[in-house]
């Protein structure tokens, strides 16, 4: 069954590589931009014994997030590149540890840019007393503005997965992974003689293995994944599509991954991964190049991405040990909306009337805001 686990791996990595999946008509993109926010929290699905807690089950509820821009394009002999920008975090990197300026992936395999230097290591960055190493090279630059850099070959795997997504962009264009798709009926028959239990209606499709169970839920545009092991389910992926006007198509909107796991003590938990994908444009030009992290100092002020917005808007907060209270309120003074969170959260600001706004975040004395603009 191991083989039916790679197959429908790659199946997703290719996404629409040469079998057609759903039945809308894809624009060829060339370029893509958007941004990806994520948070993890632990969710307890038993009594929590909170006396026999550890340290390290106790850092385990700590919230972790990040904030990155990502941006694809295809270079000559339509090649894809795709490169990452970390903007905040929190949580999710050691306090030693320096975050690339820019990630970049491409044929060749995977390089790190590193353009400033790191305070806590000596000689300012992360390679800096190595040439190579088992996995790839590094360097202070073999081109003009490289800078110094960490360059990591592709793996097997990963070249394969790689050139799976070339075979794709060169036929749709680099739209094809982030949109709803679902399989055919030839592509159904296939996976069945491969082995797979196959269900197909009009509201859902399912195929399914030993190992992977995996169902499009065609009328919510949702995909499900299920990692199985001995018929227990061990992790859920589910990815949900919404409709973007701008680019005319079902995208990705938000993938929540759920694992069950112990903590020390043996209380079950789950561990919930919120991923939301937002501020798709077909035109990169306009990006903001900012980074802060909670290592480096905490944030002046209330941060708002993206400013002016339109539907999800991320909130980026002072750094705190405790919950900030968020309140919004209209340019008359009417309060719009009101929650609470730790570092960064997102709104949803799509049913506000068009016009100004004013954010504020207060815990205790302190108290931060930031004006944003609805379009």
């Amino acid at each position: 069954m191991k083989k039916f686990y790679t197959y429908i791996h790659l199946l997703f990595l290719s996404a629409n590589t040469t079998i057609h999946f759903g039945q809308s008509t894809i624009p060829f993109v060339h370029q893509l931009c958007y941004t990806e926010s994520y948070v993890e929290k632990i969710k307890v699905t038993t009594q929590l014994n909170t006396a026999s807690l550890s340290l390290q089950d106790k850092l385990r509820f700590t919230e972790k997030t990040f904030l990155k821009d990502h941006t694809e394009y295809l270079k000559k002999g339509k090649y894809p590149v795709h490169e990452v920008k970390y903007r905040a975090w929190t949580k999710i990197f050691p306090k030693w540890y320096r975050v690339a300026d820019i990630i970049r992936t491409d044929e060749t395999g995977v390089r790190s840019y590193f353009t400033s230097d790191n305070q806590y290591l000596p000689g300012g960055w992360s390679g800096h007393t190595y040439s190579s190493t088992e996995n790839g090279i590094y360097s202070t630059g073999d081109g003009p503005g490289e800078g110094r850099y960490y360059h990591e070959n592709h793996t097997g795997l990963s070249a394969t997965a790689y050139q799976l997504h070339k075979e794709s962009v060169a036929v749709f264009g680099l739209l094809a992974k982030h949109r709803f798709f679902y399989p055919t009926p030839q592509m159904l028959t296939i996976l069945s003689k491969q082995g797979f239990t196959v269900v197909s209606t009009k509201q859902l499709i399912q195929i399914s293995s030993p190992e992977i169970r995996i169902t499009w839920k065609l009328t919510e545009k949702c995909i499900v994944r299920e990692y199985l092991r001995q018929q227990n389910v061990i992790k859920t992926i589910m990815t949900r599509y919404k409709f973007v006007e701008s680019i005319g198509q079902e995208l990705k909107w938000t993938e929540t991954e759920i694992s069950p796991d112990f903590l020390e003590n043996g209380d079950c938990i789950e561990v919930i991964g919120e991923t939301t994908f937002c501020n798709y444009s077909l035109d990169c030009a306009g990006q903001t190049d900012f980074r802060t992290n909670d290592n480096e100092g905490q944030y002046e002020q209330v941060k708002i991405f993206p400013n002016p917005a339109r539907d999800l808007m991320t909130v980026i907060l002072p750094e705190n040990d405790e919950a900030w209270t968020i309140s919004i309120r209209s340019s008359s003074g009417t309060l719009v909306y009101s929650g609470s969170a730790l570092s960064m959260l997102q709104i949803d600001v799509s049913q506000f009337v068009s016009g100004l706004y004013m954010i504020i975040a207060t815990q205790g004395t302190q108290t931060f805001s930031s004006k944003f603009i609805k379009l």
